[in-house]
This record gives structure tokens, sequence and C-alpha cells, in this order.
């Protein structure tokens, strides 16, 4: 398994990973288990993507409001779950002789109820 330190990397690759997915999702209830206490928040994620363009991980960088700080485990978890079979076109370099082992996608996620009409 990769160190968190090796995923980073000391460089971004030439060509970032790029995700495929849709803009909007809308969260199955038996995603939130245990989590389901979820609030709405806005949150900054590092989501790690290999050199196949698969999911690895998912770490919160900010969430808001400030006051979840506390859940981000909770929120760390339901992104994994909702990342973890979408698909992403890998970073990657020019120069094949570089290749890089996972690249970093920074993301915003708003997490909201659904507003029925």
């Amino acid at each position: 398994m990769w160190d968190r330190k090796e995923l980073a990397g000391d460089a971004p690759p030439d060509n970032l990973a790029k995700y495929l997915g849709s803009g909007s999702k809308p969260i199955a209830p038996s995603w939130l288990g245990v989590s389901s206490k979820l609030q709405p928040a806005t949150i900054l994620v590092n989501l790690v993507i290999d050199q196949e363009g698969k999911f690895f991980t998912a770490s919160i960088i900010e969430i808001n409001p400030p006051s979840l700080q506390g859940q981000k485990a909770q929120y760390e978890e339901l992104l994994g779950k909702i990342y973890q079979n979408e698909k992403f076109k890998p970073g990657y370099n020019n120069n094949a002789k570089d290749p890089i082992v996972a690249s970093n996608l920074l993301v915003n996620v708003i997490i909201s109820p659904i507003v029925s009409k």
C-alpha cells in the first residue's frame, strides 16, 4: 500500500486527474448508515486517484460550517462511498520515463438535502 507522503508527491503531474462523473448525485439512504445525522456542508476534499483512474481515498481539507470539524471522519466515510465506483481520468506526465503512482484531485462538494416540489 502507499503511504500518504508518496501519494501527495513533490509536484503535480503534467496532466491532472479528472472526474468523469456527474456534477450532482443523490445519496442513497443505505450509504448513510450511522451517518444519517449528517448536516448540510460545503467540503473541500482531496481525492487520490491511482494511475488506472481508480479512486483510492478521500481526505477533507476544509469543512464548513466549522462546527462540523468533529464529524470529519463520518463525512470522509460518506465521500469514500460516493466516489468508490466513480470514473476518473488518471493524472499523468508527458514524459513516460517519469510515471506517477497516483495523483491528487481537489474537488468542492456540497452536501444538502433534496428539496421536493
